[in-house]
């Protein structure tokens, strides 16, 4: 089977190591590789690559999925100039002067019917301490130890988008992926089925035909939109519409934390993400309330320093009503669109990937009707989409109103069901994971809990109260102690933040 992917970047070189790990394990089992891979990419659509975060899943990928590919995590982050991730600080987000801890990962018994380790912790200390990465986040210490080889595993990653999609496009390329630098100007589909048969570039007019496409062209959708894959709008219930990305160079007194840090702005919220160059930064925010040039001037006075914007950017949040459409998908930016808060896209895309490979790639699809694969791959991305985009409408349920932008989402914004459901719930005690779906891939109570304490939904008082009512609150201070005692213990070899930076400035990671 031929496979053609439309656009580079993370999303479609990620697509198409995907696809040759499914041809390695292919490979494995005796048989020759069954699909052939080409990615068609323009030079002439650049990628901004400012500055991106990633979930677990991602350094899961990275470490484990790809390692058939001769692809380590040492390797990965020497070349592309990534840093690790340790969790989110989410500043000024419930007012002024207040900040809270999301850590990468969640408590050990966040899968419990009652999270003993994350209520423990809300009722006798830091929660954000639950998790052993949020213990090495809260005291700005790595996962790595100074050997500087083994590693706890308990991070993710920051990086340059055009880093890394140009690293996977190596590793692809080895193993024998084609790449065309082209642009595609028209699509000719068949007459009958509707099934898209090839494309036709720009500048050789050159016809390129494929059995699967696989559309990871970002805001463009070149192949979904016009095969009619159609769009659901999030513009109601997310306030957020438009982004300026920027630069930021390391101060010689800048002492780096191994976090990405979301610092909430009058009319948004400004990311900040460390790389081993530079920072990559941004300023979200809602043109109903501010315009391009005015979150310029705002994010300058807060700051204290001028910024370049790399651009200007205007965006929709939403997803597409089918991801997969006759022989089409569309991947990454061109199935959705969150803003960047969570990290929720490659891990979307990650997903997006499995649930592919896992019903189409890996079956004999000559037995297995294509049509109920493809209702169920909708049907489960669809759901996943719609509960990352229930998580982030939970970070806008504050106690700011020291601006419209801030009023608006605390009186007006549309809240969705599941965040109404948490939101009432979460008055009366704990929720825990029996509260949220738990199809492949989603958020659920693990990532959800670190945000409902941290902006005051969930109190002591309420952990108080859960664990009486579980008989679980004279157990509760030793736990926390115990916690606290074996974080303690493991975090000893590990090197500070500031140790790791330096040892990646040095080139002396992995090396003794």
């Amino acid at each position: 089977m031929k496979i053609v992917i439309v656009g580079g970047g993370t999303a479609g070189w990620l697509t198409a190591a995907m696809i040759v790990k499914t041809n390695a394990i292919l490979k494995k089992q005796g048989l020759q590789p069954v699909y052939d891979i080409t990615v068609i990419e323009s030079s002439n659509v650049p990628i901004i690559g400012a500055g991106e975060g990633s979930t677990g899943l991602f350094q899961e990928t990275i470490v484990s999925r790809f390692k058939d590919l001769g692809i380590t995590e040492l390797d990965f982050i020497n070349e592309t100039g990534a840093t690790l991730k340790m969790g989110i600080r989410l500043k000024d987000w419930n007012g002024i002067g207040t900040e809270f801890l999301s850590p990468i990962q969640p408590s050990d018994t966040f899968k419990y019917n009652i999270d003993l380790n994350f209520l423990s912790c809300l009722s006798n200390g830091n929660v954000s301490d639950a998790s052993f990465c949020g213990y090495l986040l809260g005291r700005d210490l790595s996962s790595y130890n100074f050997d500087r080889i083994k590693t706890t595993g308990h991070h993710s990653y920051h990086f340059d988008a055009h880093k890394v999609g140009k690293y996977l496009k190596s590793i692809c390329i080895k193993h024998g992926v084609k790449n065309i630098d082209g642009e595609i100007t028209s699509l000719n589909r068949n007459s009958l089925n509707g099934n898209l048969e090839s494309v036709t570039l720009k500048e050789t007019t050159e016809v390129i035909t494929s059995d699967f496409w696989i559309d990871c062209s970002g805001f463009a959708r070149v192949l979904v939109k016009p095969m009619g894959a159609g769009w659901v709008s999030y513009s109601n219930q997310l306030p957020v519409n438009g982004a300026i990305p920027f630069i930021e160079k390391y101060e010689t007194t800048d002492k780096v934390k191994l976090e990405t840090l979301a610092w909430a702005q009058p009319n948004g919220w400004m990311w900040r993400i460390p790389t081993e160059e530079r920072y990559g930064s941004g300023y979200v925010f809602s043109d109903m309330f501010t315009t391009a040039d005015k979150a310029v001037d705002e994010l300058e006075k807060n700051i204290g320093k001028k910024i370049e914007p790399i651009k200007h950017l205007k965006f929709e949040t939403g997803r597409l009503e089918k991801f997969w459409i006759k022989n089409v998908i569309g991947m990454g930016l061109a199935g959705s669109f969150l803003e960047p808060l969570e990290a929720t896209s490659i891990h979307t895309t990650i997903i997006q990937l499995d649930t592919f490979c896992h019903h189409f790639l890996y079956n004999d699809i000559e037995t297995i009707s294509v049509d109920t694969i493809r209702n169920k791959y909708n049907t489960h991305i669809g759901q996943l989409v719609d509960e990352f985009r229930d998580l982030i409408q939970l970070h806008y349920m504050t106690n700011r109103e020291d601006t419209d932008f801030w009023k608006f989402c605390k009186y007006s914004l549309q809240k969705t069901d599941s965040v109404k459901y948490v939101l009432e719930v979460s008055k009366h005690m704990s929720l825990s994971y029996l509260d949220f779906d738990s199809s492949h891939g989603s958020a659920g109570w693990g990532v959800w809990s670190w945000t409902l304490a941290g902006l005051g939904h969930l109190t002591k008082e309420t952990a108080d109260k859960t664990l009486k009512n579980f008989c679980m609150y004279d157990d509760s201070k030793k736990a926390y102690e115990q916690i606290i005692k074996n974080s303690k213990i493991k975090a000893i070899p590990l090197m500070s933040s500031d140790e790791f930076m330096k040892t990646l400035w040095n080139k002396k990671l992995g090396k003794r």
